[in-house]
């Protein structure tokens, strides 16, 4: 199983330059949602790593929910004030 520095970590949540590096603040931006537990990982000494199951998680939990719509009633039945109310 591969673990991974939190730079490399950076560059394959958020994306990496032309060089492989991260892109600029996104280390901080890793090592604040793992400090707040918003991602998983570990701390070797004073260095945060990742596994690769604990990088695909947090590329998971980016990933945008699906966000219930409620149906808009039929017009059918309303007044015609209500209709138009509904219809702006």
């Amino acid at each position: 199983m591969s673990n991974y520095s939190l730079e490399k970590s950076a560059a394959l949540i958020c994306g990496a330059d032309d060089n492989g590096d991260p892109l600029p603040g996104k280390t901080v931006w890793v090592m604040l949602r793992l400090r707040r537990g918003e991602f998983t990982g570990y701390k070797a000494g004073r260095q945060w790593r990742m596994t690769q199951d604990d990088i695909d998680a947090a590329i998971e939990s980016l990933r945008p929910k699906r966000v219930w719509v409620p149906e808009v009633p039929s017009m059918s039945g309303l007044t015609r004030t209500s209709a138009r109310r509904l219809a702006s």
